[in-house]
């Protein structure tokens, strides 16, 4: 993911806003993360990391304490997005984004 973004990056020419990049749940490692200490899009692109799972507060704080210790992150998203899952799911969802985004705020 890191060499797609740099080569992303390095290609374009229009501003791009944001990177999205995936954390699954079963990585917390610093082995998973630590690539990306590599990446070099313009200093404007913003990156999120989707490291929000559903019922797991505990391991989304380790995911984006790990994800911190190589790299900005700007802000955070589920893994691969919410609209196929649980409706029931959502205010929990919502409520562990706020969590997590009120955390990079600091």
């Amino acid at each position: 993911m890191v060499e797609m973004i740099n080569a992303v990056s390095a290609r374009v020419r229009r501003p791009i806003h944001y990177f999205h990049l995936p954390a699954p749940k079963n990585r917390t490692d610093d082995a998973y993360f630590a690539p990306l200490a590599g990446l070099t899009p313009p200093p404007e692109t913003q990156l999120y990391i989707g490291l929000i799972h559903y019922d797991d507060a505990v391991g989304d704080i380790i995911r984006l304490a790990a994800a911190r210790r190589y790299a900005r992150v700007d802000g955070v998203a589920t893994e691969c997005g919410m609209a196929r899952g649980d409706p029931a799911r959502l205010p929990a969802l919502l409520a562990a984004h706020a969590t997590v985004a009120e955390l990079i705020s600091r």
